[in-house]
This record gives C-alpha cells, structure tokens and sequence, in this order.
C-alpha cells in the first residue's frame, strides 16, 4: 500500500472514531431525562373571570372579566392593563419547584402564617410567604401543599393598583365626535372630515384628522394618583358612547400631565406627546412662487405672398 493510502485510511479510521465520541457524548447514554414539573395550578387561565389581591394592612384590589375585558373594580373603576393582568393569570401556569404537605410543617418557618400578599382567582386562594435565601424562589400556600415557586410576580403583588390602570387616554375603539381643547374644537361632520372652530386656513383637514388619531391611541407612560396641582386647562371628549371624559392640564413640561378628576388618577407623558394632544399642527409657509424669466424675443414671421 503506498504512503497516500495508508494515510488516507488512517484519516478515515480517526474520522470513524471522532463520530462515536460525539455520539457518545450527545446522548449521554444511561443518563435518565428529568420528568416535567408540575404546574402550581391546574386552573386554566382563560377560564378565571375575578381576580382579588388582599393585603392584611389594606390597598386591596379586585379585577373582573366583564365582556371580554378585564376592568379594575376595587380601589376604583377604570379599565385595567390587559398585559399586565395577563402576566398574573400566568402564574397559574408556573412551575412548583418543590412541592411538600403543609401540615407537616410550621407555617411560620416559611412566612406563611401570616402571610401577607394573598392572591385569588374566583375561589381559589394563594397566599404568599418569604422567599426562599438561597434560591430566590417564593413560598406560596395553595390549599394543603407549600410549593416553591418561581418568584415572578410578588412585585407587581406588593405595587399601586394605579399600575394595573390602563395608561389609554380613551379606552380602546372610542370614536370621538367632539373635541374641546383649550384653543380650538374639533367637530365631526357628516362627510367624515373634522371642522374646526375658530377655523384657521394652515391646518389642513389631514391635520384635523391626525390630531384626532393622536387621541384615540395615547398612551400614558405612568398613571399614578392625582396629586394636588393648579389646573392649567381643561379637555373634553365627547364620543359616539355618550359619556363625555374630560381631563385637567396639570403640567406642560418637562411632563404633559392629565388627570381625571372622576378617578382622581393622573396620566404623565412626554411634553413632545402633550404638544400634539393639544392642537393641530399648521402647514408650514409655502415657498414664494418663482418668477417667470422671459425667453429670448422671436423675430416676427415675415407674411407669405
């Protein structure tokens, strides 16, 4: 056999050996794949339609499923925060880490004794304990077992009910019909198109139509309680629904801050959004028209005979 064969079949056998190791090393025979965990639940999310968060000092808050949408009831009513009612629904779905029969234990051991965050879904109750100091993970009671637990939600547990408020200036497909705001108002008519009062030839009826879409999808960045503040104006929508919502301007800069007086709540926003919430923007200045420069004189055409 010459040298390049032998070399060649050497390479091969190398190449045979190197494929099994890696085999070997990628199935880890012998080695037994770990069983799922259980759910701490086997309530279906989508199936709940009440939600309570008791708190033994108070500043309980209670959630309802009303058509379709999750409203907040309790300190106040105001539609709630869709994604962040959904983030405590999946609780329901985390995994019990380890899981151990309550009666064998002391309750206190594990801050369950009294506890202070509770949490229920319709009738079912969770209540939550310390967590755990080496791993993190939270101690929470569900009927007789003591599971621990991903420690996923506690925080938004132990927040304002303000932050499960929708941040929605308007909630969600109102269709306005009026808008009162401090310099101008806005009225639908009946092509569809907006009017505008006192009317003014910069702002184009795209303008109107804009500034209308503005309000149907503000945002607040944080809706908190309405602190005590001089009104610098006020701003009324009147929609399709029939119940006017009106809002106070308490601040321009460096937030744009509204409050509803209604829910005694306040929705803080970037002072670029307020500017475009308050009025319409006007077209800016057309440029002059350019002046004709004449052409070259044409020589007359002399008359055929």
């Amino acid at each position: 056999m010459s040298v390049i064969g032998a070399r060649l079949r050497l390479n091969a056998i190398l190449l045979a050996v190197l494929s099994v190791l890696v085999f070997v090393v990628i199935s880890e025979p012998g080695k037994q794949e770990e069983a799922p965990r259980a759910k701490i639940s086997s309530i279906a999310p989508k199936s709940v339609t009440s939600i309570r968060i008791t708190r033994p000092g108070g500043g309980n808050v209670e959630l309802h499923k009303e058509a379709g949408h999750w409203l907040l009831k309790q300190p106040f009513s105001v539609r709630a925060d869709e994604p962040r009612v959904q983030a405590l629904l999946d609780f329901l779905e985390d995994e019990s880490q380890d899981a151990f029969p309550a009666k064998d234990h002391d309750l206190k051991r594990f801050g369950l004794a009294d506890p202070a965050i509770s949490l229920q879904f319709d009738d079912s109750l969770f209540a939550f304990g310390d967590a755990n100091p080496l791993s993190g993970r939270r101690y929470v009671l569900h009927k007789d077992t003591i599971h621990l637990t991903a420690d996923t939600i506690y925080a938004a547990l132990t927040g304002s009910a303000e932050d499960l408020a929708s941040p929605r200036l308007l909630e969600e497909g109102t269709e306005p019909v009026k808008l009162t705001l401090p310099k101008y108002v806005l009225s639908a008519s009946g092509q569809g198109g907006w009017t505008l009062s006192p009317p003014d030839p910069q702002i184009s009826s795209a303008a109107l139509e804009k500034l209308v879409n503005e309000w149907r999808y503000a945002q607040a960045l944080g809706v908190r309680r309405k602190q005590v503040r001089a009104s610098q104006g006020t701003i009324r929508i009147e929609s399709q629904a029939g119940t006017p919502v009106q809002f106070e301007i308490l601040a321009k800069n460096p937030e744009f801050i509204l409050a509803r007086s209604d829910l005694e709540l306040e929705y803080a926003m970037p002072a670029e959004t307020g500017q475009r919430l308050l009025e319409p923007q006007k077209a800016t200045k057309p440029p002059a028209a350019a002046k004709s420069t004449p052409g070259p004189a044409r020589k007359p055409i002399a008359p055929q005979r």
